[in-house]
């Protein structure tokens, strides 16, 4: 991962479903490797400051990054500091491995290993839990789907399903915001685009007509007003077994594409 909207879209999936995750970032000769362990403590998203948010949600205004301030942000790394990094990440992975066994082996749960390769210091910090962090939202209800899967199910198919389930006024909300066009403000031009945000390329944000870097929209929810309502998941940028909201009003539910989970278990079964 490269990114902070990476981050933060493992970041939420891990804390919805429990799963422990292990974060390693590096910048010139410095590195830190982190230990998330849901449902308790800090998150990635509680270690997170006023800039780093910015800096993310300056990507979803409506120009996008030209390529040279995006290759601005990027960072000098070095191989030496990445292995130092990695084996501390590895090594946390282990033990997380065989965390049930006794003795229990301490790992960094909601602590960081920071390593500074140009004074050869190392240290550990402590993150402290955020209680109006976003990112800590558990699920209370899960539906499995066992017909649907990404690829074979469109997005009016699951808002039906969803609605069947919660009502004729709920939406399907997303972990992710979908670009669905492209406008250029300097010569009107507009063209249909189907992706996540985070995926958007500069080179694919320039207006072929002008050059120009054109806007982008999006949206976060699925209503049942989207002009693609009728394309399937998948190629929209949703992930096979993957898990999907419903909201209609305080209610929220959440959905699971399972007819990915069995596939994934048939060809599994094959393989062996």
């Amino acid at each position: 991962m490269d990114n902070r909207e990476a981050r933060m879209a493992i970041n939420r999936r891990c804390w919805l479903t429990n799963t422990p995750w292990i974060d390693g970032a590096i910048e010139a000769l410095s590195g830190v490797a982190r230990v998330f362990l849901p449902p308790e403590g800090p998150c990635y998203e509680c270690t997170m400051t006023a800039e780093d948010y910015r800096l993310v949600n300056l990507r979803r205004s409506c120009a996008l990054l030209s390529k040279e301030e995006m290759l601005s942000g990027k960072t000098p790394t070095t191989p030496t500091t990445s292995a130092v990094i990695a084996g501390i990440a590895v090594q946390e992975a282990v033990k997380l491995l065989h965390r049930k066994k006794e003795p229990a082996l301490p790992v960094l749960a909601g602590k960081g290993f920071v390593f500074n390769g140009l004074t050869h210091d190392s240290y550990v910090v402590t993150y402290q839990e955020r209680e109006d962090c976003y990112a800590h939202e558990k699920i209370e209800r899960l539906v499995e789907l066992p017909g649907f899967t990404a690829a074979g199910t469109t997005w009016r198919q699951l808002l039906a399903r969803v609605r069947a389930e919660m009502g004729a006024e709920a939406i399907v909300e997303l972990l992710n915001d979908l670009v669905y066009r492209l406008v250029c403000a300097h010569c009107g031009k507009e063209e249909d685009y189907l992706g996540n945000l985070a995926q958007l390329s500069a080179s694919a944000a320039v207006c072929p007509v002008c050059g120009q870097v054109r806007q982008v929209v999006f949206t976060h929810q699925i209503t049942g007003d989207e002009p693609f309502l009728d394309y399937t998941l998948r190629s929209t940028g949703v992930a096979p077994w993957e898990i999907l909201a419903g909201q209609a009003g305080a209610e929220r539910i959440y959905f699971e594409l399972s007819g990915d989970r069995m596939w994934s278990g048939k060809e599994g079964a094959n393989a062996h």
